[in-house]
């Protein structure tokens, strides 16, 4: 017996990069996180995903914004790497 075979129309995934600068340099990241947001939002995308950096000086400020953007509830956090 054979299962029955189910067809579903799934879009592809596009993928849109705004480079933040690197983790390590939190001030550069602060500077650029806010015309990210805003570019990515007029390219229409419905998730962003961002690396998380360490959360002193301007860092605490880049992950706060970033909270803030996302809303309520709207932050998943994963680990990527080791």
């Amino acid at each position: 017996m054979t299962a029955p075979s189910l067809s579903i129309d799934i879009p592809p995934i596009v993928w849109h990069m705004y480079y933040l600068g690197l983790s390590t340099d939190p001030k550069a990241s602060a500077q650029r996180l806010f015309d990210g947001l805003l570019s990515l939002e007029e390219q229409g995308v419905e998730m962003i995903m961002m690396e998380g950096i360490d959360e002193t000086k301007e860092g605490m400020a880049v992950m706060n914004r970033a909270r803030k953007a996302a809303g309520e509830g709207g932050i998943k956090w994963v680990k990527v790497g080791t």
